[in-house]
């Protein structure tokens, strides 16, 4: 007598468990990443409201602990001109001049008791040289080698609109130099070749104009 067997359910195929298994898989890196992220939010919380105060003392750092400071002038952009508006300007104070006289000018930077300071050189056909310097604290820039100061407290300066500033007069082997300031820089006129007094002789003849 033949019986006939009872089938068996058929079993699930693989790839339903594989299925299962890899939705728990993206629950379970979903749930990594937002801890991560609340961590991240907590410690970046903590950043955000903690005092900066330096250790062992009461007072918190503020930015100006960092801020380096500067000397007075800012640095110029170096250049050579014959034009005296054009130097005037870079430099940022009043330049002394022959009116009427060719000159070529240089203008650049220098260091002076760890600040900046702007030089210029005007150096004329006839062989006269003003110099100036700014800020006027960085005088000691302008001085030339090898000459003596001479004790004369009456030497002058005549500039244009001034009844005359208080001069320096120097001589050696270079020649003559005459040294002066105002509030915002300091000058020299200088003459190779040339006695102090035919120097001053002629400055009183041809007055320095000034811009």
């Amino acid at each position: 007598m033949y019986i006939r067997k009872k089938k068996k359910p058929p079993l699930l195929p693989p790839r339903a468990g594989g299925e299962a298994s890899g939705g728990r898989i993206f629950k379970n890196l979903l749930f990594g990443v937002g801890v991560l992220l609340m961590c991240a939010l907590i410690l970046f919380g903590a950043v955000m409201l903690h005092s900066w105060k330096a250790s062992g003392t009461n007072q918190s750092l503020k930015a100006e602990d960092f801020e380096v400071e500067e000397g007075p002038r800012e640095r110029v952009l170096p250049g050579e001109s014959s034009d005296l508006t054009f130097l005037r300007n870079r430099a940022g104070c009043p330049l002394p001049y022959f009116e009427g006289q060719m000159f070529l000018g240089e203008i650049r930077n220098a260091e002076y008791g760890g600040q900046n300071a702007c030089l210029v050189t005007m150096t004329y056909q006839s062989g006269l040289v003003i110099n100036a310097c700014a800020p006027r604290e960085a005088a000691p820039l302008l001085e030339i080698k090898e000459m003596d100061v001479l004790m004369r407290g009456d030497a002058r300066i005549t500039l244009t609109g001034n009844v005359g500033i208080p001069a320096l007069m120097c001589e050696g082997r270079p020649g003559a130099c005459l040294y002066f300031e105002t509030d915002s820089a300091a000058y020299a006129v200088f003459a190779p070749g040339t006695r102090a007094d035919a120097l001053y002789r002629y400055l009183q003849a041809t007055p320095l104009s000034v811009r």
